[in-house]
């Protein structure tokens, strides 16, 4: 009866598709090497800010879509721009309320890159001091989502991005060593 239960509720979770990846994340970084997730803002200098979804390459070999928001996202206007240069014309929605991607061909793993957007400070508090962004599942969806293969769900981790202040990325999470009690009294 256990055993029963337990496929069907393996099967109901794959006929939703929500997969949930612990080491999958959709993260906003710096660099090309995934590994700076904060930046300063200068008066009329462009800050880009990359977007990637850091998959498992042995559970996610690649991607065809992604969904997500970012909350507390910057508003444009006369303070300051926001230009997207996303990696496929294939763009439904904006950042700040939720927006899909398709990509085809699919994106490959470890780091698929989604695209970039680049903020142009016109007034220098446009953006203030440690303004925290972070991915989140978007208006009305129930998480952060990419798709394998055009029919696979998974659900995905969050990422963290600050202006104007510093702070470790946590996209991918960083994995903690498992010991025993055995092995921590070794070491004294």
């Amino acid at each position: 009866m256990k055993r029963m239960l337990l496929v069907i509720a393996l099967s109901m979770l794959l006929a939703t598709g929500a997969l949930a990846q612990g080491n999958t994340c959709i993260g906003m970084f710096t660099d090309a090497t995934v590994s700076v997730c904060s930046a300063g803002t200068t008066q009329y200098v462009i800050t880009s800010v990359h977007f990637y979804a850091i998959l498992d390459e042995a559970a996610i070999p690649s991607i065809s879509a992604a969904e997500f928001k970012v909350t507390n996202w910057p508003v444009a206007g006369a303070q300051g721009l926001i230009t997207y240069a996303w990696n496929t014309p294939l763009v439904l929605g904006e950042p700040s309320t939720d927006v899909a991607f398709a990509f085809n061909p699919p994106l490959s793993a470890p780091h698929a890159y989604i695209g970039r957007v680049d903020f142009f400070p016109i007034d220098g508090a446009w953006i203030g001091s440690d303004h925290l962004m972070q991915i989140a599942a978007g208006n009305g969806q129930d998480g952060i989502w990419v798709v394998y293969n055009n029919e696979t769900k998974y659900g995905v981790g969050t990422g963290t991005f600050k202006f104007n202040g510093t702070q470790a990325c946590d996209c991918p999470p960083t994995a903690t060593e498992e010991r025993t009690w055995g092995a921590i009294k070794a070491l004294y």
